[in-house]
């Protein structure tokens, strides 16, 4: 993915790495063959796992940071920044779920762990909404 991004979006990745499962591919097709190790799932999804995928870079790329936003679609999402040390944590919560029972049985449960959630495959434009308006606040009182 790095590699197709634009030549001005390599100094964005460079500060905000891509921490993600890998298909891995060989053999004479081409074929995938595996993932990368160790494997990024929803058990093992935290602060610990990022720590130890960027390694050296991790003290360099955390200093300073107190605010961690973290997007999800699963409930154990919500857990994502836990172990970085963040002094804040906004949780955003993605509920996929169509008008009806599933909407209505798994709700409360997306109101617990996050901090706003967003129904029916919702855009970015909440997040989007957020961040202008924390950037466009006096610094003083950001977060």
């Amino acid at each position: 993915l790095a590699a197709k991004l634009p030549p001005l979006a390599s100094a964005a990745v460079e500060r905000l790495p891509i921490v993600s499962n890998w298909l891995r591919f060989g053999g004479a097709d081409g074929h995938v063959i595996g993932f990368s190790e160790p494997l990024l799932h929803m058990y093992n999804k935290d602060g610990a796992f990022l720590r130890a995928a960027l390694g050296e870079k991790w003290p360099t790329l955390g200093a300073g940071r107190t605010v961690a936003l973290v997007l999800g679609d699963g409930l154990g999402d919500a857990t994502m920044a836990d172990g970085l040390g963040m002094d804040h944590v906004v949780r955003i919560g993605y509920l996929n779920e169509a008008e009806g029972p599933r909407l209505e049985a798994h709700l409360p449960q997306y109101r617990k762990r996050f901090d706003a959630v967003v129904l029916h495959d919702g855009s970015f434009e909440f997040v989007t909404g957020l961040l202008r308006a924390e950037r466009e606040r006096p610094r003083a009182r950001r977060m």
